[in-house]
């Protein structure tokens, strides 16, 4: 009997062991793996007095799931004199420390900028100063809080537009330097040729 006993402990034991095996579904993902990927493909353009960010929207993860609750974008910027070291974009808290946030952009309702299927666009017109260059940089943040690394910066001298070149005929008083060509005299009309009379 105690025999008996003992191998049906067993086999309750093994069957039990295979449930419990049966419930795991593999090793644990790292926190980090789930994190949006950074923007992408920043581009910058100065126009009308501000400068125009564009940038590709994330759409997968970091261990290449696909991203589907992309809640929000942000763009921060940092304003450098030029020939300045170039700050380094690092997320401490779910912020870029040292930039400033100028855009918080939700998917659900983006205006002011302007998304496109998978570009972001935004106008910067705060505060901008000839002759500094400003540092920008884009977070994504899905609908849990887990916020992306920082994308690469983009880096945009903020310059004046080049003048149009002066024409060669313009003084700096803008008058022409050249005199005006002189009128000829006209030409005296030909004096009637006489008539010969035929005598008969």
């Amino acid at each position: 009997m105690l025999k008996g006993s003992a191998r049906a402990v067993a086999a309750l034991a093994t069957v039990a062991l295979a449930v419990v095996a049966c419930g795991k579904k593999g090793p644990p993902v790292s926190p980090e793996r789930r994190l949006p990927l950074p923007a992408s493909a920043l581009h910058g353009r100065i126009e009308d007095g501000a400068i125009i960010v564009d940038w590709t929207i994330p759409r997968a993860r970091v261990d290449g799931s696909a991203l589907k609750d992309l809640d929000s974008l942000r763009l921060y910027r940092h304003e450098e004199s030029e020939g300045a070291p170039l700050k380094p974009a690092m997320l401490t808290s779910n912020r870029v420390a040292g930039y400033e946030e100028i855009a918080h952009i939700r998917l659900d309702s983006p205006a002011p900028a302007v998304i496109q299927r998978d570009t972001a666009e935004w106008t910067d017109r705060r505060g901008l100063t000839l002759g500094h260059r400003y540092v920008y940089v884009v977070t994504a943040r899905d609908s849990t809080g887990r916020t992306s690394p920082p994308s690469q910066r983009l880096v945009i001298p903020f310059l004046a537009a080049a003048e149009p070149p002066r024409s060669p005929l313009s003084s700096t008083s803008g008058r022409s330097s050249r005199q005006p060509p002189r009128r000829r005299k006209p030409m005296p009309p030909p004096k009637p040729t006489p008539r010969m009379s035929l005598s008969p």
